[in-house]
């Protein structure tokens, strides 16, 4: 699945409104998909698309080490895995505003994923997010920040931390200079 969705990913345009639309069923991913464009992600639903993680390094990549995009929205999707993960994560975000909205990164197929969802960059973004059962953290900020950046992240109503290893909620940053500026973290209704 993971080629025939990084395929998709490159032939659309770079304009906004454009919507890769996945099906219902168990789709097994082998391989990071690199989401680099302005396009909604939409599943089924959670209990529609269940995506299944085949091995650490098996995740969905959104923006990634590029400049900020706006309106990269994914919606309806289960991640999982088959076997417990080493490492590695489900979804890893990058400097991305949008929203991820009724998404569940669990271990309902009988493997733990090693952490639910890595932020890595600046973000704006709203998740209504279910991150349960992992080896390690559900939500997990990990920032290394080397210049001005803006980090606002709302995790709203719906959003349930359960079962982790870890931490439900879990953030390390690292070279924050004097002109950086983080601007937290909201949990409720936005």
């Amino acid at each position: 699945w993971a080629q025939a969705w990084q395929a998709a990913h490159d032939d659309v345009d770079t304009g906004f409104g454009d919507v890769l639309e996945l099906p219902s069923g168990l789709l097994h991913l082998d391989a990071p998909v690199n989401i680099s464009k302005t396009v909604d992600i939409r599943g089924q639903g959670r209990d529609g698309t269940l995506i299944a993680l085949m091995n650490d390094d098996a995740r969905l990549r959104l923006n990634v080490g590029g400049s900020k995009t706006f309106g990269q929205d994914v919606r309806g999707l289960t991640f999982s895995a088959l076997t417990d993960r080493a490492a590695g994560c489900a979804l890893e975000v990058g400097n991305v505003g949008g929203a991820f909205l009724d998404v569940r990164v669990s271990n309902g197929l009988g493997g733990r994923p090693y952490d639910g969802v890595v932020v890595r960059q600046a973000t704006q973004t709203r998740m209504q997010l279910e991150s349960s059962g992992h080896a390690r953290h559900g939500l997990s900020f990990v920032l290394t920040l080397a210049e001005d950046h803006i980090i606002q992240c709302y995790v709203i109503d719906g959003s349930e931390f359960n079962g982790n290893g870890g931490d439900g909620i879990y953030c390390h940053a690292s070279n924050i200079g004097p002109t950086n500026l983080i601007e937290g973290l909201q949990i409720g209704s936005v």
